[in-house]
Order: C-alpha cells, then structure tokens, then sequence
C-alpha cells in the first residue's frame, strides 16, 4: 500500500543475508546510523530490489477498517496518504515509527502525529515508556518529552480518535 497508483521499486530482505523479513521496505536500509555497539552496524547489502504495483488503500473497493495496525519500515505516510478521507471512519491506528527524522526520507513520528491529528487522532500510548504515557496523559503531546524520555530508534504508538 501506498499514496499512488505506479510501478515501483522495493527492497526486500534477502533472508541469506540477514534474518529480519519485516525489514523489507520502499526505503533501503542504511546500517551506518545504527550505534557502533549495535550488531548491525556497517552491514551492506542485505535487500534485494525489485519491481511492485503500489496501489492506494481507498481504491481498492474494501471497508473501511475501525484498526490499522502497520509496520511500514518508513512509509508510514504513503500508507496513511492512501487512505486519504476513509481515515475519518478510522478509530484506532497502531504503528510503529522513527523517533527522528529518517535520512531517507521516510516517516517519523512527529510526521505521523501531525498528519493523524487532521484527521482527529491524538497519540493516547507510545510501547515501554510509563514515564511519556503519562506526560501523554498530562499534557497531550510535546516532542521534547519523546526526545527525552523514549530513548529509542523507533517505537510502537496507539492513535485514537478524540
């Protein structure tokens, strides 16, 4: 899924080379921003690309679900995108996002909250942080809390409908 109709290029994981599937994505994966200390880092080549039909959600004569539930390794908003208004009908989305802006141009979190709060999403829970959860709680959002408190690449957030 994405926000257009085309032919596109994806690079999907090559399993002989390394072991995480889920890490296929539209964006190639750049190891060199791991920390050193990571096991992972400096790794090279580990996607194959190939050719897919990107095809937008509200296009493909489906109901509308009441939870998305996604993990789109950086193209978060293209999937959003391309539910376009059906996300009025939406009520709960999870997904999981960068904490900080992405170098290749795929989705953080921030963009993710802002876009979802046109449509009437709040972030209502962020995965292993009581201490954000309850800032959430408190004071709504505030991406100094995020950046101070997840300490982390990426993290698993609850959007709900207000």
């Amino acid at each position: 899924l994405g926000d257009e109709y085309k032919t596109t290029s994806f690079f999907s994981i090559d399993p002989l080379r390394y072991s995480n599937r889920g890490a296929s994505s539209f964006f190639k994966i750049d190891f060199s921003e791991r920390n050193e200390s990571d096991p992972d880092f400096g790794l090279v080549d580990v996607q194959n690309e190939c050719t897919v039909e990107m095809k937008r959600y509200d296009g493909l004569g489906l109901a509308i679900p009441d939870l998305i539930v996604m993990d789109a390794e950086g193209s978060e908003m293209m999937v959003l995108k391309g539910f376009s208004k059906n996300l009025l009908d939406v009520s709960y989305i999870v997904t999981e996002c960068a904490v900080f802006r992405r170098k290749d141009a795929g989705a953080s979190f921030d963009d993710v909250r802002k876009y979802l709060k046109i449509f009437g999403f709040r972030c209502a829970a962020i995965n292993e942080s009581r201490s954000l959860n309850f800032c959430l709680c408190v004071f709504r959002y505030q991406e100094a809390f995020v950046r101070r408190l997840v300490g982390k690449r990426y993290i698993d957030a609850i959007f709900v409908r207000r």
